[in-house]
């Protein structure tokens, strides 16, 4: 350990001789070199600040590794040594390390968290527009893409935007920025989790109500793909005693076999987190693989579920007691002036007026 002069030991030299060496640093000199330390255990000079901070190599052992105890050169090497590049840079990190101390400078390491949370900050606002930018667009139903990403309806609200706000508007015009966030790949994950986020709140007030009844349908799209709607119908009683009917998703089914689609259906609402013990209704449309009595798939989820009673869809009763009542000439006649008289005031101003 490096000591400063002090009270001498038994083994060292006589005081006289001592005094006489150290009477070469003056006062003066020690106020011109403050990095120099002298040991009276050792008998010999250091510098404080490279024994202590030099981590780039040792250009000179003198005063670190090696003491410095030839009192007759003692200022020569003291002078020798303020001049080199290691002994500046480790008085440049002594005095970096005694500002941080005494909290007049921020640390590397707050530095580097700092510009880590302002990065974070900024990413989280240009986000912020953009995902706002599409909920717009769905509510709307405003198609998002257009023939080029560059004159998509989704690039030009978000330029539009990016006028009155230059954090968006500095992240557009950045030309080194590494991601945009702004391609179809992250713009349907965007909607995609904006989609679970609604599903998991409407899953959780559907849980509230204690009881809810189902609402499937199938449809093959323009692929050919079979897909199911599933819906869920349940009294939210967080707003009034509200009957909510609330689509949870689309989900593609294999086939449209009855034990098929009604597995689908029960294991779809388990892995949205419905309870489906809670299900007292089940409403499909009138063909015989959903509403067959004994191999149905009504019949299916009532074996599960005894609890759920199948009732036909509303919708599809309407429509088919109008397509049979039509058989009729008096009705065709009654649809037909019906529409005809519709038409007559929603294409003519003049009559729609008076």
């Amino acid at each position: 350990m490096v000591e400063e002069t002090g009270v001498l030991g038994e083994n060292h030299r006589p005081l006289a001789r001592i005094l006489v060496e150290l009477s070469a640093l003056s006062s003066h000199w020690l106020k011109k070199y403050p990095w120099l330390r002298c040991s009276v255990s050792t008998d010999a000079l250091y510098s404080c600040r490279c024994l202590l901070f030099n981590t780039e190599g040792v250009e000179e052992r003198g005063f670190t590794l090696a003491p410095v105890n030839d009192w007759s050169n003692v200022h020569r090497l003291t002078k020798r040594h303020e001049n080199l590049s290691a002994h500046t840079q480790n008085l440049i990190a002594s005095e970096n390390f005694v500002d941080v101390k005494h909290s007049k400078k921020e640390s590397v390491m707050t530095l580097l968290s700092t510009k880590r949370k302002e990065e974070v900050r900024m990413n989280r606002d240009i986000l912020r527009e953009i995902i706002g930018v599409l909920i717009l667009l769905a509510r709307q139903n405003i198609a998002i893409r257009g023939h080029t990403d560059d004159r998509s309806n989704f690039m030009a609200l978000l330029k539009k935007v990016a006028e009155n706000n230059k954090t968006p508007r500095n992240h557009l015009d950045n030309p080194l920025a590494q991601v945009n966030y702004t391609s179809p790949k992250i713009q349907n994950e965007l909607i995609e989790i904006c989609g679970e986020m609604i599903r998991d709140k409407i899953v959780q007030s559907c849980e509230k109500a204690s009881f809810f009844a189902l609402i499937a349908d199938e449809a093959t799209d323009s692929s050919t793909t079979e897909q199911v709607s599933i819906c869920v119908r349940f009294l939210d009683e967080s707003q009034e005693m509200i009957v909510r009917e609330e689509l949870l998703g689309f989900v593609q089914a294999s086939d449209t076999t009855e034990e098929t689609l009604a597995d689908l259906f029960l294991d779809t609402l388990e892995h949205y987190g419905i309870t489906i013990e809670d299900m007292r209704a089940q409403g499909y449309d009138g063909a015989a693989n959903m509403s067959g009595k004994n191999r149905g798939v009504q019949a299916h989820i009532r074996e599960r579920i005894p609890t759920a009673t199948y009732v036909h869809c509303k919708a599809h009763l309407l429509n088919l007691a109008i397509v049979h009542s039509s058989y009729d000439a008096c009705v065709r006649l009654m649809m037909a002036t019906m529409q005809e008289i519709a038409f007559s005031f929603h294409y003519s101003a003049e009559k729609l007026v008076s």
